[in-house]
This record gives structure tokens, C-alpha cells and sequence, in this order.
């Protein structure tokens, strides 16, 4: 009877899910199953990225649909109206945004693609923290709303993850006990399943409803604990680590470091989570840790601000904007306002927090004032300074001058950005430099300007110098052979960094290794027995002549025959780190990307 009555109760939360949010349990289960049969495709590299798109836009568009279907929920209930035509705004800005994409891999190597997509994630599930208090205000109420979805959140994470686990034992089970067979991809289907349906649907189906009426608090005692001796002594320790730091470059009169932003970024977000758990009782509870947490962490906090605008902006005068100091910038100038805004404003509403991150994210995502322009120019201004500079000196130059020149060329390459100093360079780098690489652009661009290093006797250069790369989707001559396997070997594994990737670099009995002497050959191992050693010194040389980096697969291809096996390495990517010094090997193989074909011989005896 416990049982059925069970039952029903799931089903009546299902169900009670289904009827709330209709729309988002549709968006979830046609997103999921694309996405599920997406990953079993073998899809042509030149249309590809047109799967992607749906993609990005079923992810995003999850949080913005269930944001919106909450504030049409609102309407409905505290005021009557139905305003459905609400649930087409986030339709429509999800349908700009898929037309925004490119279409091909060369777009989708702007580095911007996915600095937008997580300016876009991060407000679409803010939203949710806010839009049901968008119109109307009651603190008791938001505050339980706010437990709320983190209970809901947490349950559905738990709930997803063990049922996941069981399913994947269940089907390890029948493998190796029955001896079935399933596709490898299966369990990466089910944790798309896990999380794009069962989490999204328990998380759902535990949303109240009738937000705004419930205004009684109940505190959990644990919650208290978690706050009171553990997240309030955190913050204490990173005060005092922070103000240590401070003394320290007063004494020895020193710029703070860039990294501490970061640090005294965290601690205010710690801060102002603080003060949200214990909003409901930070006047009622008994304990002077919680009562004497506000005003004297804000207090406390401000000097800590000027540390933090003082570290952001040395780092913008010396490089210039990027991304990442844009944002620091953007949350330096939120944490003052918030820190202002709650010492100092009567309201004190809770919902201005996530609030003011969602609008701040979206604005930063585009126009003049965005980060990705503001970074573009800034960065093509100091390259221009940094072209100057180096122009009235005949292009002789520091190390550290070439460094930064590359990585600046680097970073507007990365963003399609290169033609924005094509007034200085006197030519469009876009028509000039076809090869779309970005590792070699900065090299292509240090030979055409000619600039030669003087400091060079007193530097040993390692720079990645040379990627050269198959022609994608090539037909494949695979007779004569038992096995072909894509293999990655790289410097790394040797050095026991990466042991995971071991079983990549293994055919059957045999393994590939790079030798970790020369660093330009291959030893062909079986069974912890080196059998033979492949110089890749000549084929480099000959590959390295070639005047594009991107090969057909037949120059691309090395064959070699033994006593016991052929082997034919189809080299899909090769990169190289050369150095300068003469008394250095002249380059090294840092990674292959390679198929392998592999034929075993009977030997005679």
C-alpha cells in the first residue's frame, strides 16, 4: 500500500511538472534526443557546425524558457492575467542568436563563440533567481523562494547522478556477466538522458508554487551551522590573508600582483552569499558572529577594493583590454556598487544581486561598450604602439618584445581581429596569410616584418614553430593491413603527466612512445619490449619545406616495413617546438595526431 501510494505521489509530480511547465519539458526532451542522436553521427566536417548551432541554442534556451514561464506563472496568479505571448520573447532572442553563429569551423574558431555563450548561460539562469519578484517584493517570501530552488537544484543533481550510476552498473552487469555488447557511446547517452531530462524534470516538479504568499521562514538548522563554522570563518581567514598582503606592499612599496583580483573577487561573492543565507536572521539569532556580520564585512571590505581597482587597472595600462581584465573590471565596479549599495540604501533588496549580474552580462555581450569590442581595439592599439616601437629600431628587438608581439598577434587571430591593423602593416593579413592557424600567425608575421631578436645569446628560445596538418576527410588506402586506430602520442605521457592517455597510443600488442632522447623519432614497443625505432628527422625536414601547413594526406603519410609488421603512419597533425641555440636540439615533436594502420607478420622460423 506504502508502495502504490508512492507510486502515485511520483506521478502526481510528474505530472504537476508537465502542467507548470509544459513548454520547457518539451524544450528539454526534443533537445535531449537531438542531442542523444547527435552523438552517434559521423558528420562531414563542412556542415558540422550547423548540427552545433541547435545545440548551444537547446542549452541556453532551457534556463530562458523556465525564467519566463515563472514570470508569465506570476501574472497569472497574483494578478490575473494571462500573458503567454510573454514565452515568445525567449523564442525569438534564442532564433537571433542561432542565426548569429557561424556555419563553418573557421567561425567557430573565433574564441568570442564561447565568451558569449557563457555571458548568455550565466544570465539565463539568473533569471530564475529574480523574475518572479520582478514586479512585486516581500522579503520573507524571495528568501524562502531562493532555498527553494537550491533544494529543488540539489535533489535533482543527486537524483540524476544515482540514477545514472545505476544504470550504467546495470548495463556493465549484463556485459560482462551475459556477455552482451553495447555501443561505448551508450553510457554518455545516458548521462545526456540523466541530465537533460530526469534532472530537468525533478528540479521542476519541485518549484512552488504560490511564491509570493509564502512568507513564513523556516531556518534549517543546518544551513545555520554550515554558515556560522564554516563559510563566516572562511571569509575571516581570507580577510586576514588579504590585509597581510596589503601590509606587505605598503612595506616594500610594490604594485599588488594581477592574480589577487581574483582572490578578493572570491571573497566578496563568499561575502555577499553570506549575507543572503542569514538575511532572515541576521537580527533575530543569538550568535554575535551572525548579528556583527553586517556592516563590519562590508567595512572591512572597502579598503580591499582599492587593492582590487589598483591590481585590475596596472594590468589594463601595461597590456591593454582582454576579455578576462574586462570583466574583472566590470565585477570590480559591481562589488563597490553592491558593497555602497547595501551599506548604505534603505531598500536593501535581496533580488539586486543576481539582478544586476544578469543585466551586466547580457550588456557586456555586445555593442561598442561590449567586452569582445573594447578588448579588440584595445588589444589592435597596443599592437600598433608595440609596431611603432619596433619599426624605429629596424625591427631588432628584445625577446621579451617579440613575446608580446606575438602573443597580441596570436589574440587577434584567435578572434578574426588581424585585419584591424591593417593600417600599420600595409597589407590585409585575411588575403596575405590564408592559413587560417593561429599558432603560425604570429611567425608568419615575424618573417614578413623581418624582425630579428638581439638578445637571443642571452635567451634560449622554446616556441612552438611549426603545426602542419592532414587535408580533413581525405579518402583513406587502408589494404594490406589488420588494424587502423587514431593515436595521440605526445611529450607529455612520457614524462608520466598524462598516464591516462596511455591506452591511446596502444594497437593491440603494440604501443607507440616518442624517444625521450632525440625527441624526433618513435619507438614501436610490444609488451614492454622496444622491437624498432622510427627517425622522423628526414620527414620533418621534407615537410617543413612545404609552404602551407595544411598537407594532403600523401605527404602527410610515412610507411615502414619490418622483419615482423608494416606499419603507415597517416599523420593527422604534428607539432613542433624548435630552438635556437646550437648547442640544443634543433626541434623537438611536442604531440602527433595520427591514424596507425598495422599489419602483423608471420615470421619464419
Amino acid at each position: 500500500m506504502k508502495l502504490l501510494s508512492s507510486f502515485n505521489e511520483m506521478f502526481d509530480k510528474v505530472k504537476s511538472a508537465f502542467l507548470n511547465f509544459p513548454i520547457t519539458l518539451i524544450w528539454a526532451v526534443v533537445g535531449t534526443i537531438y542531442l542523444i542522436w547527435f552523438v552517434g553521427q559521423e558528420i562531414e566536417s563542412d556542415v558540422e557546425f550547423s548540427y552545433i548551432k541547435p545545440i548551444l541554442v537547446f542549452i541556453l534556451g532551457m534556463s530562458w524558457v523556465i525564467a519566463t514561464r515563472l514570470l508569465v506563472r506570476y501574472f497569472k496568479e497574483e494578478r490575473k492575467q494571462k500573458k503567454y505571448w510573454l514565452l515568445l520573447i525567449p523564442l525569438l532572442l534564442l532564433g537571433i542568436y542561432y542565426y548569429s553563429l557561424p556555419n563553418n569551423q573557421v567561425g567557430f574558431d573565433d574564441v568570442t563563440i564561447p565568451y558569449r555563450f557563457v555571458l548568455y548561460f550565466i544570465a539565463g539562469h539568473l533569471l530564475i533567481f529574480f523574475t518572479p519578484f520582478l514586479f512585486t517584493w516581500d522579503k520573507n517570501a524571495y528568501w524562502n523562494y531562493l532555498k527553494s530552488i537550491f533544494l529543488a537544484f540539489v535533489k535533482s543533481v543527486v537524483f540524476s547522478i544515482v540514477l545514472y550510476l545505476g544504470l550504467t552498473i546495470a548495463l556493465l552487469s549484463l556485459k560482462y556477466l551475459f556477455k552482451l555488447d553495447f555501443d561505448e557511446l551508450i553510457y554518455f547517452k545516458l548521462f545526456i538522458f540523466s541530465v537533460g531530462i530526469v534532472n530537468t524534470w525533478i528540479f521542476l516538479g519541485d518549484i512552488p508554487s504560490a511564491i509570493q504568499k509564502q512568507t513564513t521562514i523556516d531556518y534549517p538548522k543546518a544551513l545555520l551551522v554550515f554558515v556560522k563554522y564554516i563559510l563566516i570563518p572562511l571569509t575571516l581567514l581570507y580577510l586576514v590573508i588579504l590585509y597581510a598582503y596589503s601590509l606587505k606592499i605598503l612595506i616594500n612599496w610594490n604594485l599588488p600582483k594581477g592574480w589577487v583580483s581574483y582572490l578578493l573577487i572570491a571573497l566578496s561573492v563568499l561575502g555577499f552569499l553570506i549575507h543572503i543565507l542569514i538575511n532572515p536572521i541576521k537580527t533575530t539569532n543569538k550568535s554575535k558572529l551572525i548579528k556583527s556580520f553586517y556592516p563590519w564585512f562590508y567595512y572591512s571590505l572597502l579598503p580591499l577594493i582599492v587593492l582590487l581597482f589598483v591590481a585590475i587597472f596596472k594590468r589594463i595600462f601595461n597590456y591593454g583590454f582582454t576579455e578576462n581584465r574586462y570583466m574583472v573590471l566590470i565585477l570590480s565596479f559591481w562589488i563597490l556598487g553592491m558593497t555602497l549599495y547595501v551599506l548604505f540604501s534603505k531598500q536593501k533588496k535581496l533580488r539586486n544581486f543576481p539582478m544586476s549580474v544578469a543585466v551586466l552580462s547580457i550588456l557586456m555581450s555586445f555593442g561598442v561598450w561590449g567586452v569582445f569590442s573594447v578588448s579588440k581595439k584595445s588589444q589592435a592599439k597596443q599592437f600598433k604602439a608595440l609596431y611603432h616601437s619596433m619599426e624605429s629600431t629596424g625591427f631588432k628587438v628584445k625577446n621579451s618584445e617579440l613575446q608580446r608581439f606575438e602573443s597580441i598577434s596570436k589574440y587577434l587571430a584567435e578572434r578574426n581581429a588581424l585585419d584591424n591593423v591593417t593600417d600599420v602593416l600595409g597589407f590585409k593579413p585575411s588575403e596575405v596569410f590564408t592559413d587560417k592557424n593561429h599558432w603560425l600567425i604570429a611567425d608568419r608575421l615575424r618573417d614578413t616584418l623581418g624582425i630579428v631578436v638581439i638578445d637571443m645569446d642571452d635567451v634560449v628560445e622554446n616556441r612552438v614553430k611549426g603545426y602542419y596538418k592532414s587535408v580533413y576527410n581525405e579518402l583513406l588506402d587502408v589494404r594490406g593491413y589488420d588494424y587502423i586506430k587514431q593515436v595521440f602520442i605526445d611529450d607529455y605521457t612520457r614524462q608520466g603527466k598524462r598516464r591516462k592517455n596511455v591506452v591511446s597510443k596502444r594497437i593491440n600488442k603494440f604501443s607507440f612512445e616518442l624517444d625521450s632522447i632525440s625527441k624526433v623519432a618513435l619507438f614501436i614497443i610490444k609488451e614492454k619490449d622496444t622491437l624498432h625505432k622510427i627517425d622522423l628527422k628526414d620527414f620533418l625536414d621534407k615537410i617543413e619545406k612545404e609552404d602551407t601547413a595544411e598537407l594532403s594526406q600523401d605527404k602527410m603519410t610515412l610507411i615502414r616495413e619490418f622483419e615482423d609488421i608494416n606499419v603507415k603512419f597517416l599523420f593527422q597533425s604534428i607539432e613542433l617546438k624548435r630552438k635556437k641555440s646550437k648547442l640544443l636540439t634543433p626541434k623537438e615533436i611536442l604531440r602527433i595526431d595520427a591514424r596507425i594502420l598495422l599489419k602483423e607478420k608471420q615470421i619464419r622460423k
